[in-house]
């Protein structure tokens, strides 16, 4: 509506339309006020260039949407260019091109390095997002001593982060250890009770006829309990048979 009355010649209405239709995954529909307006703007919105490319990786179009970011970068000034690089880095991981990926992280470091010396108050969680980055990347390559090398330059930045302990335990499983694995999910918890990734691989390890849950909440937290599979015998139905049935007695919430 807000479009009809303004005739889309309002940048912010636009936008706010390209964003609701991405959240909504109307892809094509966001990819069409996308491009209406990058010709508005004339491409001097990072913003806009940025959601641009994330609705063509929405759609696997991760080549065009690295085209785009580049595009971007091209008349952007260094000083704004860390969130265009970090998309670019995404989806050169998204089309495995990794060394590439590597190249853009070393780039994203550079201008974040430069920056920190210049703005001596400028925040540090850009930089230890890279870290992360990096460290997955690495994992990707199963090189566990660069991705251990990439946590502990996030660990000088922030020691109390849940996003860090979590990757910590990312690496751990893939190394097979998952003790140690359980321990790190445990302690993003300890930090921070609602970090859904480490909340989604530590509360249930499924198994063919039970469940092993830990209790994250109450006064039985931290608790083990096993949630057994059962028979349930459907009754009242109008069958000429007895029906059976094997199911886990537990329904999934939303966090």
């Amino acid at each position: 509506m807000a479009g009809k009355l303004t005739g889309m010649n309002d940048t912010r209405i636009v936008y706010s339309l390209n964003l609701e239709s991405a959240e909504q995954r109307k892809l094509d529909a966001a990819l069409g006020y996308a491009k209406r307006l990058a010709k508005m703007e004339g491409g001097s919105s990072l913003k806009g260039w940025i959601l641009f490319a994330r609705i063509l990786s929405g759609q696997k179009r991760f080549s065009e949407g690295e085209t785009v970011i580049n595009a971007a970068l091209e008349q952007t000034g260094k000083w704004d260019q860390g969130e265009l690089l970090k998309t670019k880095a995404r989806l050169q991981v998204a089309q495995c091109q990794i060394k590439n990926a590597l190249q853009t992280y070393t780039q994203i470091l550079a201008v974040l390095q430069v920056q920190s010396k210049s703005f001596r108050s400028q925040k540090k969680s850009p930089e230890m997002e890279t870290w992360h980055d990096l460290a997955m990347v690495y994992m990707k390559l199963s090189q566990w001593l660069d991705a251990e090398a990439c946590l502990l330059k996030s660990e000088t930045i922030n020691y109390y982060s849940a996003s860090r302990l979590h990757i910590t335990g990312l690496l751990y499983e893939a190394k097979g250890l998952e003790k140690e694995a359980q321990n790190a999910y445990e302690l993003a918890l300890d930090l921070d009770s609602t970090y859904v990734p480490s909340l989604t691989r530590l509360t249930l390890r499924m198994g063919t006829n039970l469940i092993e849950a830990k209790i994250i909440s109450g006064s039985s937290v931290s608790t083990i309990c096993a949630i057994p599979r059962m028979v349930i015998n459907l009754s009242g139905t109008k069958l000429p048979f007895k029906l059976n049935r094997r199911q886990f007695q537990f329904r999934f919430a939303s966090v």
